[in-house]
């Protein structure tokens, strides 16, 4: 479920949306060239554009983008229930996965009504800390 829809929600908030786009782009191609920068994001923004639209998720607005996840996110919940984990007392690779989304919904360089609902939601946001420093602790 969040590799092939929220996944999307996540590339239509950073690379589709205009709003989004030039901030998204500073932060995460600033190493590269002003001269080369503007080619290769055009290029890479093209292709996560396509994808996007192929898949279903950049062909509905914003607000109907993030209803559709929402349900997403209900999901994880009721799986969730009083469980740290999705199965059980140890993370497993489903949360490995559940939680690199969250993580990437959380923490998007622009503030967007999916990453705002996510970290206003305080049983995911437990959820996603306790999975990152289970799976992907700090060196």
């Amino acid at each position: 479920m969040v590799e092939e829809h929220s996944y999307f929600a996540v590339i239509c908030d950073r690379w589709v949306n205009d709003d989004n786009w030039d901030i998204v782009r500073k932060t995460f191609f600033n190493q590269i060239p002003a001269l080369m920068r503007g080619f290769i994001t055009k290029q890479i923004r093209k292709q996560a554009v396509a994808q996007a639209t192929a898949q279903g998720m950049a062909r509905h607005t914003v607000a109907e983008q993030l209803v559709r996840v929402d349900k997403d996110l209900i999901a994880i919940t009721d799986i969730l229930g009083d469980k740290p984990f999705l199965f059980g007392d140890k993370p497993s690779a489903a949360d490995a996965s559940v939680v690199a989304i969250l993580t990437n919904i959380a923490t998007a360089p622009v503030a967007t009504p999916l990453s705002k609902r996510l970290n206003n939601d305080v049983n995911l946001t437990a959820y996603r800390n306790r999975g990152c420093a289970a799976l992907f602790p700090a060196p």
